[in-house]
């Protein structure tokens, strides 16, 4: 009786936290009211979602064709900034 009591209880508790990670642009801008972007290229993008991931950054995505060029316009949380800079400084450095 306890094991389910328990179970209930992170159930709640996860849908009042919210979606971590990858999320639809939508379920970011309800969880969040500021919200900030930045383009990634195409060729960089599976490297950078890895290092996102790796930081626990929440995160939406839409694919885009900017400049003639496929790109990723990456939309993250205004309380993850600090965390962006260091996912940049890592795929920089890769």
């Amino acid at each position: 009786m306890a094991g389910r009591l328990e179970r209930e209880r992170d159930r709640v508790r996860k849908e009042l936290e919210g979606p971590r990670g990858k999320q639809t642009v939508k379920q970011l801008m309800q969880s969040a009211k500021d919200v900030h972007q930045i383009p990634v290229n195409q060729e960089h993008f599976r490297e950078f979602r890895k290092v996102l991931n790796k930081y626990g950054v929440d995160f939406a995505v839409t694919k885009g064709v900017f400049n003639g060029k496929p790109r990723y316009l990456v939309f993250f949380k205004a309380k993850d900034e600090q965390l962006l800079n260091l996912v940049l400084q890592e795929c920089n450095q890769k």
